[in-house]
């Protein structure tokens, strides 16, 4: 699945790249950079580099992936790769989606952050830790 959402990743890049941009850097950096002065006030297209780094990024994993089958993913990769994607993630869906996910992402985090010390709060013998 990791391979095939890279795959679809890279379609969605090259879709852009063909229909919007023409092929052309400069074009795809202008749009970023009107896209970020109208969205968030910023009047910079550097949001096309951070666009090539995730693509890297996410290219370079899937390659590690395929090569480390027999071996687990170190906590550290895999925790830089979690904060890559969430990062990317809130990025396009709070900065430059559409206003109304605003407080959707918003209850989103604050269930997740709920989850996870509720979680954390108990430990496996099912007492709470902080009792301990």
């Amino acid at each position: 699945m990791w391979t095939l959402g890279f795959g679809f990743y890279l379609l969605h890049v090259m879709a852009a790249f063909q229909f919007l941009h023409e092929w052309n850097h400069a074009a795809a950096y202008e749009h970023v950079r009107q896209r970020s002065l109208n969205d968030i006030g910023w009047n910079s297209g550097f949001g096309i580099y951070v666009n090539y780094g995730f693509t890297l990024l996410w290219a370079m994993d899937v390659f590690l992936w395929w090569r480390r089958l027999d071996r687990p993913q170190s906590p550290l990769h895999y925790w830089i790769i979690q904060f890559a994607f969430g990062f990317m993630m809130l990025q396009a869906t709070v900065v430059f989606g559409p206003r109304f996910w605003l407080p959707v992402c918003g209850a989103v985090i604050l269930i997740l952050v709920r989850i996870r010390r509720s979680r954390f709060a108990t430990d496996f013998a099912g007492r709470n830790a902080r009792d301990v």
